[in-house]
């Protein structure tokens, strides 16, 4: 149903927060009910939310937590291994194989000896299938991390995350992500989500538009 509003859980890291003892983790949970946890120097604040959709809710999350005086530096990607897959959704490791080499599975977001996924791509999946796992909760897949880091690049810049969001619309249809990698699919959208047409840049798709993107940015490591 369009505009269907879902809760979703998003997770931040923010460096200014380097102990449980900081009064703002206090502030944190009584206001927003997040969950904080301190991993090395850096804390982990993870915001529950709801929108439309991640990207919707996890850019209303980013104000929620700037009104307190807390600056996320980037979203924390939840990966899960086979095994941890196979523990959340109480089925067996050979059954999760099984689900992999079957091809329909969701693609990795890291490949290696055995593979790490998102478990906001792999969720909706085992949803689909009828695994219940316990609770309602949705989180981001890679498109709606990709939206909320870029977001976060520069908080003055509101109207280039809005753009940015609707770039994913117009992509989603006619692009396989996985025929660009990482870089070039946000390149691809960064390109379909400007603000500003640049018709001296070779269109890359039948709708696209172009971002005058500084090379600094462009260039800066994902």
């Amino acid at each position: 149903m369009a505009g269907e509003m879902t809760e979703f859980e998003v997770t931040f890291a923010v460096a200014a927060i380097t102990s449980l003892d900081d009064a703002r983790v206090s502030v944190l949970e009584e206001e927003l009910g997040a969950f904080v946890s301190v991993i090395g120097d850096v804390a982990e604040v993870t915001v529950p939310c709801v929108g439309v959709g991640a990207a919707t809710a996890g850019r209303e999350a980013i104000a929620m937590l700037r009104r307190l005086g807390v600056h996320p530096e980037h979203t924390v990607l939840d990966v899960v291994s086979p095994a941890e897959i196979a523990r959340r959704a109480g089925v067996t490791r050979q059954a999760v194989s099984s689900w992999v080499r079957a091809g329909e599975f969701p693609r990795p977001y890291l490949t290696g000896d055995r593979g790490l996924w998102l478990w906001g791509e792999v969720k909706p999946w085992l949803n689909a299938r009828g695994h219940a796992l316990g609770d309602e909760v949705s989180y981001p897949n890679r498109e709606d991390h990709t939206i909320l880091d870029y977001h976060l690049l520069d908080p003055t810049t509101q109207s280039a995350a809005t753009a940015l969001s609707a770039a994913v619309i117009v992509a989603a249809p006619d692009i396989d992500d996985t025929a660009f990698g990482a870089g070039g699919f946000l390149q691809l959208l960064l390109e379909r989500a400007a603000v500003v047409t640049d018709p001296s840049v070779p269109a890359r798709g039948s709708r696209a538009v172009h971002v005058h993107w500084s090379r600094s940015r462009r260039e800066q490591p994902l």
